[in-house]
């Protein structure tokens, strides 16, 4: 009993922080009240807010397009739907001409706009995540595990954008292996295995903040990136629904086979770039409503 009041009152400390309500010990009187209430303007929040929540928008439109544009340029090149191919791997569709260097410049900007975003939630949301700790399983609020979980977070986040950049940069080369071969399946694997690290490390630090106010004002964000985050885990659907596939259209095993690893393929890097995508409201959220308040 003892110990759920000291976390209820530290959610009541907090959360009046978090509201604009100074404490008793450092309240702010007379003119500095009033220059700290008046800046930033709201305009000026809710424009850097629109402009910051556009930066992981801005990527996964930028990603989705890349791979559309690619996947029309590599089927006029050398089609592959004729013979049975729907869902190829990524990396085949900027193995050559005029899809390569769509590939290389989309999935480059795309990593880029990701690292942004990243800097911008270490600088902005990452020091409330820090400073509210994390409710531990015996019910107290741990700041230690709250920081080592934001450092974790942006070490794994910036490792993911950068797998982006390195897989879009260094393409596949299909006849032989290569070093460039080598490097994008690096910059592929990174991705894939940071970024699932940095999902996981987010979810914690949103789902049990020691905070209330926080809880709460994430909770819808939360719910869209435990969805996202639950989605790879569905990709094993994806071979009966080819198998149908196969039983209506006629597809042959080595399509079926291909089709299935690459539509299982483009789930789950779907699924991370609308995880991403949420960063936007989160982004928004921070900047009109807490940011300029001091911590």
């Amino acid at each position: 009993e003892v110990r759920r009041r000291a976390i209820a009152a530290t959610d009541d400390d907090d959360d009046a922080q978090l509201q604009g309500i100074p404490k008793s010990d450092g309240d702010v009187v007379g003119e500095e009240a009033e220059e700290e209430k008046d800046f930033p303007v709201p305009a000026c929040r809710a424009g850097l807010g629109c402009a910051a929540a556009l930066l992981p928008v801005s990527a996964a439109i930028i990603c989705f397009a890349t791979v559309a544009t690619c996947y029309m340029l590599t089927e006029k090149q050398t089609p592959f739907i004729q013979k049975g191919l729907m869902f190829p791997a990524i990396s085949f569709l900027g193995t050559g001409g005029d899809a390569k260097l769509t590939y290389q410049i989309g999935f480059a900007t795309t990593g880029l706009l990701l690292l942004l975003c990243i800097g911008l939630l270490t600088i902005l949301v990452g020091p409330l995540l820090a400073s509210k700790g994390i409710i531990t399983r015996d019910g107290h609020v741990s700041v230690t595990q709250s920081r080592d979980a934001v450092r974790n977070a942006t070490h794994s986040g910036i490792l993911s954008a950068l797998g982006v950049i390195v897989q879009g940069v260094f393409v596949l080369e299909t006849k032989k292996i290569t070093l460039q071969s080598i490097l994008h399946w690096g910059g592929a694997l990174v991705f894939m295995t940071s970024a699932q690290g940095h999902a996981t490390e987010v979810i914690k630090l949103y789902e049990r903040s020691g905070s209330k106010t926080l809880r709460d004002m994430f909770k819808w964000s939360l719910s869209w990136k435990k969805a996202c985050l639950h989605a790879p885990s569905m990709m094993f659907l994806a071979p009966i629904g080819l198998q149908v596939c196969r039983a209506a259209f006629g597809l042959g095993t080595g399509a079926m086979l291909q089709n299935a690893m690459g539509l299982m393929q483009w789930g789950i890097v779907a699924s991370f770039v609308m995880f991403f995508v949420s960063y936007g409201f989160d982004l928004w959220v921070v900047i009109t409503t807490t940011w300029g308040q001091g911590p």
